[in-house]
């Protein structure tokens, strides 16, 4: 359920093996890259720590964006969608621990996922495809076009704009809160006070001798602190 997401050269390899895929069952030749896209989401996750995921959604309800209207889903997904003739491009920011519970499905990594509020931006036609297109210049709706990371940053931001998510939304990770969400206080307190040696003395603090601090024990302290959703120092 897409709990890790794409980076570009996951959307290449992705692209690249498809049509042996489709050959597989099909028997049919398909090229992935020139294939038209229909429909598209965008994503953007915020590990802000488990406290902190209710109050945000409902931080967006107060929200109303001209000519759209706003569905509340049992306090764990804020929806937008367009109204009218040209209903097919929908925003929803949502409790993404919550959907996967919804879903019934395995959840790998719930340290690092109960803690991301996800946004997400749809476009659910061909008419809001061919607006990508317009909007971005581009030369064909074909997947190598449409399906590019900044291309997705860039409609990601016109989509918070639009439901002024950063102002109603904090998106500074309170790193403490969410440690303290994973691990017992004490241990929580010692991997906040690892952070801050990173801070202070770099991210390969432990090769100085005068730290005195184990490889060992950075290892696994940095391994707990990324299972936890804080991995932006490498």
């Amino acid at each position: 359920m897409n709990t890790k997401l794409p980076n570009q050269a996951d959307i290449a390899l992705f692209l690249q093996n498809l049509p042996g895929y489709i050959s597989e069952k099909t028997q049919l030749t398909f090229d992935a890259f020139s294939a038209s896209v229909r429909r598209v989401d965008f994503t953007q996750d915020f590990p802000i720590g488990r406290n902190k995921i209710i109050q945000t959604i409902k931080s967006l309800y107060k929200v109303h964006p001209p000519r759209f209207q706003r569905v509340i889903y049992n306090e764990e997904t804020v929806e937008f969608s367009r109204k009218g003739k040209s209903k097919g491009f929908v925003i929803k920011v949502y409790d993404k621990l919550a959907e996967l519970i919804s879903h019934k499905k395995t959840i790998e990594n719930q340290i690092y996922i109960k803690n991301l509020l996800r946004l997400e931006v749809s476009y659910l036609t061909p008419y809001y495809i061919k607006k990508i297109k317009e909007a971005h210049n581009l030369s064909s709706i074909t997947a190598e076009h449409i399906l590019r990371i900044d291309l997705a940053e860039s409609e990601i931001l016109k989509a918070k704009n639009l439901i002024h998510f950063d102002d109603q939304v904090s998106t500074e990770v309170n790193q403490l809160d969410i440690l303290i969400a994973n691990y017992d206080t004490r241990y929580a307190a010692t991997l906040y006070g690892f952070l801050k040696l990173i801070e202070d003395y770099g991210f390969n603090f432990h090769e100085l001798s005068s730290l005195n601090y184990p490889k060992r024990t950075y290892r696994k302290h940095l391994a707990d602190c990324k299972a936890a959703g804080i991995s932006h120092y490498e």
